[in-house]
């Protein structure tokens, strides 16, 4: 009797759970289904660009709620944006990878396509262009004949304004002075260096996108060796509102939790960090990554340390909460983290170059460089789910951190896709080692979006060096945006509006 009374509950048991399983569909069976459904496919499996080109990406995915990430295998020839917007940047051939994945039951499950990019230099063809057609042959080749096609007009000169200043959203028609009077835009050729910057349309029409410099050239048809080229400045109202930098409680906040990390440049083998993460935080999304440094005699809380007075700790997390409640900064976990690592002559450090640090004052704050690349920088991508690749890395710094920030970034273009620099003095005098002819500034310009220099109108520390290094660079054509705070000079406020207006263009 016991015994049957216990195969019946067991029947019980077993009919539930099978009721369930149905219900609840967490059969072994729906879960292969799920795996087995992802799929991606791109737009292109091979794309061939010159030297400057962007091309974009697209990605068909199933299930639709798939996350998508891009990932190139050789960033310094091509880098994808977190979009799928390619850049050639030097000739060679990469490989994009597009990941599609999602979560179910547990598990993570993911697919992969791939495109080939082959670079080619400027100005030799493209496959991704279509073929010129009869009359634009004609056009370019006059010689031929056509009957049915204008004639160019032979042009004997091109002058046209230096440089053209516009705000983001503004924009300007090309008026260049062209001989003979006859002669117009449409016997020209148009060509723009940064076209995420200023856009520019056949007919001339500038439209300013982004800040930084892009430069435009305006060729004859008849005749390339007849040509002019000038700058397009582009910058912003760069002033943040009112409250920016002060705690709102009807908004959601970040949280700033401190945090160890292995290092093989200190003593103890060890390093401590904060890290702000944005409002929502979550595992299973992929953020950016910002390093952002202090200033001299400081340490990683001066950021997010305010203490109500002058000079006493920035107001960074609240900055950082704003800006994101505000919809104007991308998912970015920041990290602040010490500067200063004192150097033992005695000690073989290990993965350093032969590069010594710039005068005797330098010697403890120049490892820093060594420790973000080797050891921070591969710690937070292994804990915490940022993104690979210079497109979706970022470092700025205050005062000395501004220096440690130009040192890191300008050598190493490659790992940093934004750089900031707040407030004077990142070199002792003039003297700096990133930026010495146009072929240093070209090869920036070619790996690096946003170069942001900074200062308050009032700071001259170090004998206004910064407004020399910059004065250095824009000599030489440096894609740059330059920035005078209005009214403040070497402190707190200053810095606080600097690192509001460099989040509301890194990343983007």
């Amino acid at each position: 009797m016991k015994h049957n009374k216990l195969a019946g509950f067991i029947a019980s048991v077993l009919s539930v759970c099978l009721f369930a399983g149905a219900v609840f569909n967490i059969s072994p069976a729906s879960v292969s289904a799920d795996k087995k459904a992802i799929t991606i496919k791109l737009n292109k499996k091979n794309i061939t660009i010159k030297k400057g080109e962007k091309f974009k990406l697209k990605a068909k995915v199933a299930p639709d709620n798939c996350k998508v990430t891009w990932k190139s295998s050789k960033k310094k020839i091509a880098s994808v944006s977190k979009k799928g917007k390619v850049t050639a940047k030097t000739v060679g051939k990469s490989k994009i990878t597009a990941t599609a994945s999602y979560k179910a039951h547990g598990k993570k499950y993911s697919a992969k396509a791939v495109c080939k990019v082959t670079v080619k230099p400027a100005g030799k063809s493209n496959q991704n262009n279509p073929a010129p057609s009869e009359t634009a042959a004609a056009i370019n080749n006059p010689q031929k004949g056509n009957d049915n096609v204008d004639k160019i007009v032979p042009i004997t000169s091109i002058t046209a304004k230096d440089t053209i200043d516009l705000k983001i959203g503004e924009t300007n028609k090309i008026e260049p002075a062209i001989e003979p009077k006859e002669a117009g835009l449409s016997d020209c050729t148009i060509t723009n260096t940064k076209d995420y910057v200023a856009s520019v349309g056949a007919d001339g029409t500038i439209t300013a996108k982004y800040p930084g410099i892009t430069v435009i050239t305006i060729a004859a048809k008849s005749n390339a060796g007849i040509n002019c080229s000038f700058r397009v400045r582009v910058t912003d109202d760069f002033a943040p509102p009112e409250g920016f930098d002060k705690e709102n409680p009807d908004i959601e906040h970040g949280s700033l939790e401190g945090f160890n990390y292995p290092s093989d440049y200190r003593s103890g083998g060890t390093a401590h960090a904060l890290a702000w993460f944005p409002p929502g935080y979550d595992t299973n999304k992929q953020y950016n990554l910002l390093f952002c440094l202090h200033g001299g005699m400081d340490n990683e809380y001066y950021w997010t340390g305010d203490n109500g007075g002058t000079n006493d700790g920035c107001s960074g997390d609240n900055v950082l909460d704003n800006l994101y409640a505000e919809g104007l900064m991308e998912d970015t976990i920041v990290v602040f983290t010490s500067g200063v690592i004192n150097y033992d002559a005695n000690k073989d450090y290990p993965n350093l170059k032969n590069d010594p640090p710039i005068g005797s004052d330098w010697i403890n704050h120049y490892l820093l460089e060594y420790e973000i690349l080797n050891n921070l920088l591969p710690y937070m991508r292994e804990q915490y789910p940022v993104m690979e690749g210079a497109e979706h890395t970022a470092i700025c710094g205050l005062s000395m951190g501004c220096g440690q920030s130009y040192e890191i970034g300008f050598k190493n273009p490659d790992v940093f896709d934004y750089i900031g620099g707040f407030s004077a003095g990142p070199f002792e005098g003039a003297d700096q080692q990133f930026v010495l002819s146009e072929e240093d500034a070209e090869v920036m310009n070619n790996t690096v979006k946003l170069f942001f220099f900074m200062t308050g109108e009032k700071d001259d520390l170090r004998d206004d060096s910064m407004r020399k290094f910059i004065k250095t660079c824009d000599g030489y054509g440096l894609n740059h945006v330059f920035y005078e705070v209005p009214k403040y000079g070497h402190e707190d406020a200053c810095w606080d509006r600097c690192l509001y207006a460099f989040m509301k263009y890194a990343f983007k």
